[in-house]
């Protein structure tokens, strides 16, 4: 899809509307970073660069005995969301103002993308605004490995963002279970490139 066809929503071709007629639906699994750190009395901020490594995505999930399969949406839980939602409308201008703006997410590596390939999951999702950390000070530096473009059109994964995960993480610690059903309808847009998720997870 050249970038005109994306401007004027020209082309039927890998445009949002392709998981339309099916819908995107499967196992969900949470990694919860953010009681990973807590349970450890380590600090955390949810608006820093902080990189997640794969080692560390695993031992969360060896702790709550999951096991990814294929076809898996994986959610990472950075507590972006929550952060965001406990700033005055002023400090959310000052942050999001800055020149340098920061988030945290996986950890951008071959090693990362890698992974993601050999666990062949059906989507990706993440509270915060990419599923990567990312840090707008850092740009494109060798302290920063861009996947996005590699994930979405390398590998044809769906990437969710700015997902709000406190709600399901609260149940995954109310059933001691961190796997649930999910079900994601995007909108028919044809052409479109993003779509809110209409997303429900049921256990």
């Amino acid at each position: 899809m050249t970038l005109d066809e994306v401007r004027n929503t020209s082309s039927p071709r890998n445009g949002i509307h392709a998981w339309t007629s099916k819908g995107i639906v499967g196992r969900g699994v949470l990694i919860d970073y953010v009681s990973y750190k807590q349970e450890r009395n380590e600090s955390f901020e949810p608006w820093s660069f902080e990189q997640i490594p794969v080692s560390t995505v695993k031992d969360i999930a060896r702790q709550h005995n999951i096991k990814f399969e294929t076809g898996d949406i994986l959610f990472l839980r950075t507590g972006f969301i929550k952060a965001y939602e406990s700033r005055s409308q002023q400090q959310l201008e000052e942050i999001m103002g800055a020149s340098e703006y920061h988030y945290p997410g996986l950890a951008g590596s071959v090693e990362s993308l890698e992974w993601l390939w050999d666990t062949h999951f059906a989507a990706v999702a993440s509270d915060s605004p990419g599923f990567e950390a990312w840090s707008a000070g850092l740009g494109e530096s060798k302290e920063q490995f861009r996947m996005h473009e590699t994930i979405l059109s390398g590998f044809g994964l769906p990437i969710g963002e700015l997902f709000d995960l406190e709600d399901l993480a609260a149940q995954c610690k109310k059933h001691n279970r961190w796997e649930f059903f999910i079900t994601s309808e995007p909108l028919n847009l044809v052409g479109g490139v993003g779509s809110p998720p209409n997303a429900i997870a049921i256990f």
